[in-house]
Order: structure tokens, then sequence, then C-alpha cells
């Protein structure tokens, strides 16, 4: 989608400059986009969390290699 919202940058200077965008995407896709991204962020600050929280129980590469062991 950020291909398309800026193409004109993209191709300027370029044989393609004169060309429509060849991608075109609805306001439902975005919309479903959008949420889709909120979601992936949630999930990656979640693991951020709970790795640092992992590390607060576990010192080092061998604590954390004895709790993949256990688990």
């Amino acid at each position: 989608m950020s291909a398309q919202d800026n193409w004109e940058r993209l191709v300027q200077g370029t044989s393609y400059e004169n060309l429509p965008c060849p991608l075109s995407y609805s306001s439902d896709s975005r919309e479903l986009q959008q949420a889709e991204l909120e979601k992936w962020t949630q999930s990656v600050e979640l693991m951020d969390e709970f790795y640092r929280r992992l590390g607060h129980m576990v010192a080092g590469m061998a604590g954390y290699a004895m709790l993949i062991m256990i688990l």
C-alpha cells in the first residue's frame, strides 16, 4: 500500500513516471491491513514484555537453555 501511496515519488525520473500505479487497494483492504498492523504491533509489544520478564527470572543463555530443556 505504501508503494501505491508514494507511486509518483517512487517513479519520478524513471521511465515509469508517466504510467499509473498498477496497484490498487479498496478502503476495506486498507482498513483490514491497518487492523492487522495494530495486532502485529501489539503482539511484538507483548513478546517484548514476556522476554523482558523472562530475563529477570533466568540469567544468561545457560539459564535459558535449562528452561527450554524443562519445557
